[in-house]
């Protein structure tokens, strides 16, 4: 570990004491301790068998036990489980590690509480960095750090100019899916978000209107359903959009998990994806090739992401006077099965509408 003098020495056993023990780093250790699914099991074994031999409680954490000569930056994240979010997070790990620079990372839950904590957690500690991938507050509360120290931002909306961002250019990305959904012969898709009050979830609504919009398509409020960002968000999401527009014959899912969870849905109402329905995620994770149907989606490059936001933090921590840079990176279609062209859409209406009424709209079609 780098020489130093160490801050605030207590008779209580450390995260240094673990990590020497441990034969890691400190950051190692805090990533252990706050987010495990981070980190290989073999490590997460190593620092749990130094924690049980030193009998170390984890409320003795404390950044004082730093060296004063550490750098140390707070990554904040609205949620841990993100495949997505994660490997923005490990990629931004990563990259500060070859610099020397302990992180860790601060879970939100998506509770704007628990990040206004973090913020009074920067101002108490010594901290030379801080990276928010997405986030529950408002630029103003980003332009107040960035005063002080380096400030990154991925995956959300920032106007304040000291503010370096790196995003995935969504505008872009949405309108691919359309225009791949449009060739298919599909004018009735619908769209799966989160939180609509996050900036991040409202841009790519925004550019889900401005492509219909450009195709000729007249958006209609009730296509949008505002759910969450997990499987079962999209389980009873796509329920409630069919209950609302049961003539949709594709939905737009902006995460994978999403997507995965409307497919099942689906399955198990005794419909087929993509033959009654189409769906498209927007991350390309790991599961998104290996679920049936295999998943259409966006190439999301969220180890870069996290690549790109980290070397912008390292360089303005060595060098303050550095202009913060905002970056735009394309997206690219990944076509698989959960897609296909537009199909007759007679047996969702019957479900949801019965058959008088599905007789009176689709005349003959049953006949």
């Amino acid at each position: 570990m780098r020489g130093g003098k160490i801050i605030d020495i207590k008779k209580n056993i450390t995260i240094k004491d673990i990590a020497i023990k441990a034969g890691v780093s400190i950051s190692t250790v805090s990533r252990v301790l706050n987010n495990p699914s981070l980190v290989k099991n073999e490590t997460c074994q190593k620092v749990h068998a130094a924690i049980k031999d030193l009998n170390f409680s984890c409320n003795s954490l404390q950044l004082r036990d730093y060296r004063a000569d550490s750098k140390l930056v707070i990554i904040f994240m609205p949620n841990i489980f993100s495949n997505s979010l994660t490997e923005i997070a490990r990629g931004a790990l990563e990259e500060l590690e070859k610099h020397n620079i302990d992180s860790l990372i601060w879970n939100s839950n998506e509770n704007i509480s628990t990040e206004m904590r973090g913020f009074s957690f920067l101002q108490k500690n010594l901290v030379q960095g801080v990276i928010f991938i997405t986030s529950c507050v408002k630029d103003i509360s980003l332009e107040d750090i960035s005063v002080k120290i380096p400030v990154g931002a991925v995956e959300r909306t920032v106007n304040e100019s000291n503010v370096d961002v790196v995003n995935v250019d969504t505008e872009q990305g949405i309108e691919l899916l359309i225009d791949h959904l449009y060739e298919l012969g599909h004018r009735n898709i619908g769209f799966l978000c989160g939180d609509i009050s996050s900036s991040n979830t409202a841009a790519k609504t925004m550019a889900y209107k401005k492509a219909l919009d450009k195709k000729g398509i007249k958006w209609d409020a009730s296509s949008v359903i505002s759910s969450g960002w997990t499987m079962q968000c999209g389980y009873e999401g796509i329920q409630q959009l069919l209950n609302w527009r049961p003539q949709t014959s594709a939905v737009i899912c902006i995460t994978d998990e999403l997507a995965i969870g409307a497919i099942n849905a689906i399955q198990n109402m005794g419909y087929s994806c993509p033959d009654d329905i189409s769906i498209t995620g927007f991350e390309n994770t790991p599961n998104s090739a290996y679920q049936y149907p295999k998943l259409t989606t966006l190439d999301f490059p969220g180890y870069r992401i996290g690549e790109i936001i980290a070397q912008k933090i390292v360089k303005r921590i060595e060098n303050p006077i550095l202009p913060a840079e905002k970056i735009l990176l394309p997206m690219k279609l990944i076509q698989r099965h959960s897609t296909g062209v537009a199909r007759d859409t007679a047996k969702i209406l019957h479900f949801f509408t019965g058959e008088e009424r599905l007789k009176d709209n689709l005349g003959k079609i049953l006949d």
